[in-house]
């Protein structure tokens, strides 16, 4: 068997990458998935105080006001939804900038999952909607 010592000298090195540009974009996918977190926090937590609260009140416990379970439930998962929407336009929004610079496709593995998300965050909120009115 032949060991190769070192590479060719005839060989052209390949261009580097634009290390700036990569470290940059996915710093944007990272800040995409921290309000993707923060979004579907915001939603369990308000279907678990609203859980939370709505038990204790069937239990026979005095709240504040009587709709306190939904109410608190639902400004909650407003918040996630309105968090994770503004994540995934922000995202957008950084995206067009960063295309003027550098090239690289748009449709990256970070807002094909907040698309999918924010749909479902939305059919879920409108589920809660619609079963309370």
């Amino acid at each position: 068997m032949a060991i190769k010592d070192k590479p060719s000298t005839n060989a052209t090195p390949k261009e580097p990458l634009d290390l700036g540009a990569i470290r940059t974009i996915l710093a944007a996918d990272r800040t995409l998935m921290a309000w993707i977190r923060t979004s579907f926090t915001l939603l369990g937590f308000g279907f678990t105080i609203y859980a939370i609260l709505k038990a204790l009140q069937d239990a026979g416990k005095t709240l504040p006001h009587e709709n306190t379970p939904q109410n608190l439930g639902l400004f909650l998962s407003i918040l996630g939804i309105f968090s994770i929407l503004l994540g995934t336009i922000d995202y957008w929004m950084t995206l067009r900038e960063l295309r003027q610079t550098w090239t690289f496709r748009y449709f990256r593995p970070a807002l094909i999952m907040a698309l999918v998300m924010s749909a479902f965050a939305l059919f879920l909120f409108f589920g809660i909607i619609t079963r309370i009115v």
